[in-house]
């Protein structure tokens, strides 16, 4: 995971600490120059590991040699603070396997470098200390990211529960209004059908203004039995679904990342399919963000036109160098894509990730 910010700062300030201590004791010689290259390549190296989540290894290695020389050139007695600092940097980016036998090695160096400065006895007495630092930092820093890790987890898991309890929740209501509309098209409609053949006897069997009577009846049984087909068939396509209620339901519901909602109080799509794919669209992306995105914050923007419904979105996360569509965008893509619509996903430019995604969406024409 990226450095902390706090942490960053902290590294920062230590550096400057460090730094300045030496220049006011030492005088200025060749040997003070090449400590100011060692430290300014140090914080360099610092930055550098600290612009991506992964933090490429060489600029580790390049702080701890950095320490090492400071302190085998001018010892203040204060190098050890910048080696615990990169234990913390350990932590975040190696096993513990690794980053205990790091930090073994270079507390070994520290001590020799001390001692080329000073006297074994001084190395001794200073070593060790931080050497305990380091481990200390090591251990509070690893059980950080623990936590993290286990919060996102659960961060992750209650979104899945949410989405999956929309989604059983939903197929309760279909399966309940397809078996009412079955047992209507059953039971009424059997008995709609003996009605018209029995009305069509009795047709037959009357003269005059009886007969008229009977024809009209037999109309309105072919109409009644007409419209229960048009219930039942209705009733099979998906029932539409309040977006607004859903999308804001879901940011009250997700901790992290926070969800921030523009969407109209009363907007309406009557078109279930297009209102289903486009709940299934802001859903996609909260969990894309809340897996891949190291968001603190996802911007969600719903809004309709006269014959489209639009959906923008916008994270805070990591910049992403290289983007790959995976299974969920793609999904995403070919279920809007199915229903006319079109979608974008890329990063944003100044970091983050971003999708666009539109569907057409008209009025139903009155009956």
């Amino acid at each position: 995971m990226p450095l902390p910010r706090v942490l960053l700062f902290t590294g920062i300030a230590t550096w400057i600490c460090v730094s300045v201590t030496t220049g006011i004791e030492a005088q200025f010689t060749l040997r003070l120059l090449a400590w100011a290259c060692a430290s300014t390549v140090f914080i360099a190296a610092f930055l550098w590991s600290t612009r991506t989540a992964g933090g490429p290894f060489i600029a580790l290695a390049l702080q701890s040699a950095c320490a090492i020389t400071m302190a085998a050139l001018f010892c203040n007695g204060y190098e050890g603070l910048l080696l615990v600092l990169l234990a913390a940097q350990l932590a975040l980016r190696t096993s513990s396997r690794v980053g205990f036998g790091w930090i073994g090695v270079q507390s070994l160096a520290l001590t020799v470098a001390v001692a080329s400065q000073w006297f074994p006895r001084a190395a001794l007495l200073l070593a060790p200390p931080y050497f305990g630092f380091q481990l200390l930092m090591f251990a509070v820093v690893r059980l950080f990211t623990e936590e993290r890790r286990t919060r996102e987890e659960v961060v992750r898991a209650h979104a899945e529960l949410v989405r999956m309890q929309g989604a059983l929740a939903e197929k309760s209501r279909v399966e309940e209004r397809l078996r009412m509309a079955q047992d209507l098209h059953d039971s009424l409609g059997h008995h709609l059908v003996a009605l018209s053949l029995n009305l069509e006897l009795a047709a037959h069997e009357s003269q005059g203004a009886a007969r008229i009577s009977v024809r009209a009846a037999q109309a309105l049984a072919r109409a009644l039995l007409h419209d229960v087909k048009e219930i039942v068939h209705r009733s099979r396509d998906e029932p539409p679904v309040d977006l607004s209620f859903e999308i804001l339901r879901l940011a009250e519901e997700l901790p992290r990342p926070k969800l921030h909602v523009t969407c109209p109080p009363d907007l309406h799509v009557e078109d279930g399919s297009t209102s289903r794919a486009m709940l299934r669209a802001v859903q996609e992306i909260v969990t894309n963000c809340i897996r891949h995105g190291e968001a603190e914050n996802l911007w969600i923007t719903i809004e309709r036109t006269t014959d489209q419904l639009r959906l923008a979105a916008r994270d805070d996360g990591e910049a992403i160098d290289a983007f790959e569509e995976g299974f969920g965008l793609s999904g995403m893509r070919r279920r809007l894509e199915a229903l006319g619509g079109t979608l974008t996903a890329a990063p944003g430019a100044s970091g983050g990730f971003e999708v666009y995604a539109g569907l057409p969406c008209r009025e139903r024409e009155p009956k």
